[in-house]
């Protein structure tokens, strides 16, 4: 008997728990769609635009360094395959007299 009693203290409390958090989130969302007066809401449509300047500002530095990134990396390839086809013309310029077989 006082083991069914222990679990259902367990479930009332974990019900209590529920409620009190969903409560608490109802609340916290109520809260964000409060009316908003228009001095608020001009200094908010002016966060928005500083908002916007920044996030083009942020897009075009982004695109300034992938444009650079792409730069680099062609230079590295163009380098890198430089040096491959140098070593790879170096046997064809300098062929040895006699083959050496590794035993």
């Amino acid at each position: 008997m006082q083991k069914d009693n222990r679990y259902s203290v367990l479930i009332w409390l974990l019900i209590v728990a529920l409620f009190l958090s969903t409560g608490f989130n109802f609340y916290l969302v109520a809260s964000r769609y409060k009316e908003v007066s228009p001095r608020q809401s001009a200094a908010v449509r002016d966060e928005d635009e500083e908002d916007d300047d920044e996030d083009a500002s942020l897009a075009e530095e982004l695109r300034l360094m992938r444009t650079m990134l792409a730069r680099c990396q062609a230079d590295h390839l163009r380098t890198d395959s430089l040096q491959t086809q140098a070593r790879n013309a170096r046997p064809l310029l300098r062929a040895p007299d006699r083959l050496v077989s590794i035993e």
